[in-house]
């Protein structure tokens, strides 16, 4: 099904809103129609919109000073503005153009002529973010986080590689902007889900998981800016190098295992341990990223919906999925399920059947690591399988699995 696209006008001939309207509809856009351009930027502040046409012809002539304020929103940057003007006057025009204008039609305009226009600048406009993930380069988020790049989408949001403007040093972030349409933005469960990850946060001091710098709401935007992390994750080395070696991974996992000891002494669970949220900076440091379902333990768990489970099932613990009290257990099963796949480069369950996959976590035992990977110490391989246990009490505590993990890289590193 084709997007349909939302234009914006503002001119004080009625007769010319009223003629753009007609031709506009008959192509299948939407269309908002303004009396001035105060009445035009209050309108694409509340709707999202693709495209404006801007007539400089209004008594008061402040159209290009709406065209500026509308440039400051993110989504706007490089949102198409069409200037129309009954006059031919070349430096209005180079003026136009100048304060973001992207063309300018003399009045009287045929529909051929401006039909192509519009579908020109949406056409470019659309390229250019999807390009980008949403906002462009060059945008700045919170008027200090310029864009500087595209790291990563999902759900209800997009992380953007960013510069802090207003730092001496120009600091790098990791941005993440939260997608909620127009209509949906100040809704309480999304609402309740920005805060709740900002405030999970922003009570976080350890290493080895990933800071936050900053949160807020800028016009449509609502994001969060956190710490930089150069490197890349886990799933991605994978799939590049193939399996993780002993000691490497038992160094992972000791210093995982000693953020969910963290997060166990705050009373948190983060819920989403798998091998994308683990990132390896080019220094060999590990981070934990992505606290976005991150929970005190006495917070209920979220409702059985293959939507909060879709491209995490193979790592969720079946108490999990039945809706049952959650642990920090729970995160060492999901962290048992990354090794698993982090030393043999096969996930215990997996599959595209979203209900199969839910199904073998809460019925059905993996096949044993050893018969995957024959380079792994019995030690390594059987603690593995211990945090794949079905039953909670099952699973070695996090001080056993350390201990463990202790004495495997204590091994392989003698004095």
């Amino acid at each position: 099904m084709n997007r349909i696209f939302i234009i914006a006008i503002a001119d004080p001939d009625p007769g010319f809103c009223a003629y753009c309207k007609k031709i506009f509809e008959h192509r299948g856009y939407v269309v908002i129609v303004s009396n001035s351009p105060n009445e035009l930027y209050q309108a694409v502040s509340e709707e999202l919109v693709d495209l404006v046409v801007l007539s400089t012809d209004f008594p008061d002539r402040n159209a290009t000073d709406i065209c500026y304020d509308i440039r400051k929103i993110p989504e706007y940057f490089n949102l198409p503005i069409i200037f129309t003007s009954a006059e031919l006057d070349e430096s209005e025009i180079l003026y136009c153009l100048g304060v973001g204008g992207s063309d300018f039609l003399i009045k009287p305009i045929s529909d051929q002529e401006l039909l192509a226009k519009i579908s020109f600048a949406l056409h470019t406009f659309n390229k250019m973010n999807d390009r980008f993930g949403g906002l462009p380069l060059g945008c700045r988020v919170g008027g200090r986080y310029e864009v500087v790049g595209h790291i990563d989408s999902g759900g209800f949001s997009n992380v953007y590689k960013a510069v802090d403007v207003t730092s001496v040093h120009r600091i790098m972030y990791a941005v993440k902007v939260f997608d909620f349409p127009f209509t949906e933005q100040s809704t309480r469960e999304q609402l309740y889900s920005f805060l709740r990850e900002a405030y999970q946060l922003c009570k976080l001091n350890h290493e080895a998981a990933v800071k936050i710098h900053d949160f807020g709401q800028f016009g449509s935007i609502i994001f969060i800016a956190m710490e930089y992390v150069d490197g890349e994750p886990v799933d991605e080395l994978i799939e590049q190098n193939g399996p993780m070696d002993e000691v490497n991974a038992a160094f992972l996992a000791f210093e995982l295992c000693d953020v969910l000891n963290y997060l166990d002494q705050k009373d948190m669970l983060h819920r989403d341990i798998k091998p994308d949220n683990i990132m390896i900076t080019k220094q060999g440091a590990i981070k934990l990223v992505d606290f976005g379902l991150c929970k005190q333990k006495n917070e209920q768990t979220l409702s059985l919906d293959e939507d909060q489970f879709k491209g995490t099932a193979q790592f969720v613990s079946p108490e999990y999925i039945r809706g049952e009290g959650l642990t920090i257990a729970s995160d060492l099963y999901a962290l048992g399920i990354s090794l698993y796949y982090i030393v043999s480069g096969y996930k215990p369950f997996d599959g595209n059947d979203f209900a199969r996959i839910l199904h073998q976590q809460m019925n059905e035992a993996p096949p044993h690591l050893s018969t995957l990977q024959t380079q792994i110490s019995p030690e390594f391989v059987n603690l593995i399988m211990q945090m794949l246990e079905k039953d909670v009490s099952k699973r070695p505590s996090l001080p056993d699995a350390m201990e463990v993990l202790s004495g495997i890289l204590s091994d392989n590193n003698p004095p």
